[in-house]
């Protein structure tokens, strides 16, 4: 399914496997996806109302015996949560996990207000995504500041609540500390996002990589910004030098639509979009991964991209990058969001078969430092320090 999705089963997978958890799941989000979507079998799964009570949640706690719930619902639910806690009679903690930047800005930019109109689920949602799109850029501008209002007097107001407040990265410290205001982050950790798959390249498939791009990434122009990827493509396509190079892209969500036809208008060639497939057999064919997202929480693609020799180029536009790709050994970093720059270091790396082979067995070697067994490790020791404290 999505990002969080994933990571959830993979957590919930390795913490019973490795150290016999039982994990319960609920959730109370509309249904996105369809039924042929494999999801994982939790101890057990059950769907609230959208208007979920705090009452909802305790007798759920009641029912299955809970011992910590791990939000990842959002900022908004967090109180229901812990109000839950405290009806309950049966004791129970809760931390939260949260799998964003700290600030989570929205900057859409003009093009993205666009897209939000045309792909508005109902009339009332249109409306609304056309008086942004007609105020746009001051509506842009009220809504930033007021969205750091926002998620400072959520976080502080969650940090007190909980007993953990889990980022997916220590880069993104000293951003959740100047929102928040907070110094005293005993309660703070991070645990950056597992590898998707079990198995690792060999240097022989490395070596036997085909000339294609990939973008792997649920189709959605914001925050993804694929039409840039688009783009910095249609003008290397161009080159006489890269005319046996070929450009895959794997997912599906509102704008394939939109992207399709963008190819179409531009006349962008050797462009295949190849909707919702199973990745990694695509990670394994392509020599190079595209990341063009305005901002990530962590990028699970990048790993997927790296364990699979896959070698990732990104725009540095968001913190826990930094512990993904080291610039330059295992994939190449952008200055955010210098098109100009970002095709010169693609057209580099697509020209060079030796700097790839290096960067990907490189990017191998990185990779292994986010398998199951280390990021489970670091979730069971702050579920056993929560247990004791």
């Amino acid at each position: 399914m999505g990002g969080i999705q994933r990571t959830t089963a993979l957590i919930a997978d390795g913490l019973k496997r490795h150290y016999d958890y039982h994990c319960y799941n609920f959730y109370n989000y509309r249904k996105r996806y369809s039924d042929d979507i494999p999801r994982y079998k939790y101890e057990a799964s059950e769907c609230l109302p959208p208007n979920f009570s705090s009452e909802d949640v305790t007798e759920l706690i009641e029912r299955w015996r809970i011992d910590v719930i791990i939000n990842q619902m959002g900022v908004d639910k967090n109180f229901y949560l812990k109000n839950a806690i405290r009806l309950s009679t049966y004791p129970c903690k809760l931390v939260y996990s949260h799998h964003n930047t700290p600030r989570r800005l929205f900057n859409l930019n003009l093009r993205q207000r666009y897209l939000s109109v045309l792909n508005a689920h109902s009339a009332s949602e249109r409306i609304k995504n056309l008086i942004k799109l007609l105020t746009h850029p001051m509506y842009s501008s009220l809504h930033n500041a007021l969205t750091l209002i926002k998620n400072r007097n959520a976080y502080r107001r969650i940090y007190n609540d909980v007993e953990k407040f889990v980022l997916l990265s220590r880069q993104f410290v000293p951003e959740w500390q100047e929102l928040t205001g907070i110094e005293n982050t005993y309660k703070l950790d991070a645990i950056p996002n597992m590898l998707s798959f079990k198995d690792f390249v060999s240097k022989e498939q490395i070596l036997d990589k085909q000339k294609k791009l990939l973008l792997v990434a649920r189709l959605q122009e914001f925050p993804k910004n694929i039409t840039t990827a688009l783009r910095i493509w249609q003008k290397l396509s161009l080159k006489p030098i890269f005319q046996d190079w070929e450009f895959d892209i794997v997912g599906d969500g509102d704008d394939r639509t939109y992207l399709e036809s963008f190819v179409k208008r531009h006349g962008i060639q050797r462009v295949t979009f190849h909707g919702r497939r199973e990745s990694q057999s695509f990670y394994q064919e392509a020599s190079v991964f595209i990341m063009t997202s305005i901002r990530e929480g962590w990028g699970m693609t990048l790993l997927e991209a790296m364990q699979n020799g896959c070698v990732p180029i990104a725009f540095d536009s968001f913190a826990s990058i930094k512990d993904i790709i080291d610039d330059g050994v295992n994939g190449i970093l952008v200055p955010a969001f210098d098109e100009n720059i970002y095709a010169d270091k693609l057209a580099s790396l697509m020209s060079d078969k030796s700097m790839r082979i290096e960067m990907a067995l490189n990017a191998v070697m990185k990779s292994k430092n986010f398998t199951e067994e280390k990021i489970i490790a670091q979730w069971d020791n702050i579920l056993q320090e929560i247990k004791t404290s």
